[in-house]
């Protein structure tokens, strides 16, 4: 089924209310929508200043005076078979109806059977059309609703009288993009906190507080893509107690400030992928592993590191008898076997037996 405006002759006005006596600009038939631009013209969807006020009740040529109305109920005949509710619009054919909005859309009225409309254009003029650059204002004129384009709203306000112009006061739910002008921002309690975009694809979360807590995230967050610090600048975790930085490229600054021995506790397997370097008077002062080696390491005037002592625990059970080490880059050994005392007949081999496990720690050289 489809509607059909019948212009010539097709409509019947079955009933009216309000009628007025107009004169009319131009030449009309009867049902045509009428609009108000300096006379009284066709109204026009293509135009902005002739919105649908009035109905023409009878035909009538340029600066005839006919009787209008406000409101009636048009038949438009047989061969219009629309759907019963669908809404009315003034066309962008002057003068016609559609059941599809014109380039400046207005409700004109709406089907009440297959054939047979009530139309109000007044009625709805009140409340249905904001032409563009128009606006509706709200407390004078400090702030305004209005439409810069088709499918465009705007929310204005004059920021001379407060910086909380437009107070949402209940949740707001948006089912599409928010988009911020070039340049804009959100403020977040007075001027306190800032979320703005300096360029495509960047975002600044900034905030004026001097508290260490600017910025407090509550919850889980989780980072699609790598998180760079700006140069100079710092993670800082409860407080100032411990810092996460990087004072160069390639570099990673961890810091404590707390007095503790374990300001920092790892309660998980850490893997490093290369050396560890201790600054000047700083040691390793304890580790445990399981069926690993723990190297305290030394550097030449080259650079070459060399092994100053290495423990090594053993697969399996037995305490300290099971403890390897070694010294000065060798292999670690177990514990190494008692001496037996000596005798005026068994001192050399005492002696070589000694230099032997000497050898073996690395505590000594073979020759």
């Amino acid at each position: 089924m489809a509607f059909a405006d019948h212009t010539t002759g097709g409509r019947v006005i079955e009933w009216a209310s309000v009628p007025v006596k107009v004169t009319l600009s131009e030449a009309v038939e009867v049902g045509d929508l009428l609009g108000y631009e300096s006379g009284w013209y066709m109204a026009d969807g293509n135009d902005a200043g002739k919105e649908a006020m009035l109905v023409a009740g009878e035909a009538g040529a340029s600066a005839a005076e006919i009787v209008a109305y406000r409101e009636c109920l048009i038949d438009f005949s047989s061969g219009c078979t629309g759907t019963a509710g669908a809404a009315i619009y003034l066309s962008d054919t002057d003068g016609e109806y559609g059941t599809t909005a014109g380039t400046n859309k207005q409700i004109v009225g709406h089907l009440v059977d297959a054939r047979r409309a009530l139309i109000s254009p007044a009625k709805y003029h009140q409340f249905n059309l904001i032409k563009e650059d128009d606006a509706l204002y709200f407390g004078d004129v400090g702030v305004s609703i209005s439409s810069t384009g088709d499918g465009m709203l705007r929310i204005s306000a004059d920021h001379s009288t407060s910086a909380a112009a437009i107070n949402l006061s209940d949740p707001v739910t948006f089912s599409d993009n928010i988009t911020m002008a070039a340049g804009k921002k959100i403020y977040i309690k007075g001027t306190g906190a800032v979320l703005a975009s300096t360029a495509a694809g960047k975002v600044t979360l900034a905030a004026t507080g001097s508290g260490a807590d600017d910025f407090s995230i509550n919850c889980t967050t989780t980072f699609g893509d790598n998180i760079t610090m700006a140069s100079g600048k710092k993670i800082i975790l409860r407080g100032t107690g411990a810092i996460l930085a990087s004072t160069a490229a390639g570099k990673i600054t961890l810091a404590a400030t707390g007095a503790g021995a374990d300001d920092f506790t790892l309660n998980c397997t850490v893997k490093f992928a290369d050396d560890v370097t201790f600054t000047t008077a700083k040691a390793i002062l304890a580790a445990t592993a399981s069926n690993s080696t723990v190297a305290i390491k030394a550097y030449g005037s080259t650079g070459v590191a060399f092994n100053v002592v290495q423990v090594q625990s053993a697969t399996g059970t037995g305490g300290q008898t099971k403890v390897k080490l070694g010294f000065f880059g060798a292999t670690p050994v177990v514990k190494q076997s008692a001496i037996v005392a000596s005798t005026s007949t068994n001192v050399s081999t005492q002696l070589n037996t000694l230099l032997t496990q000497l050898q073996s720690l690395g505590l000594t050289t073979a020759t």
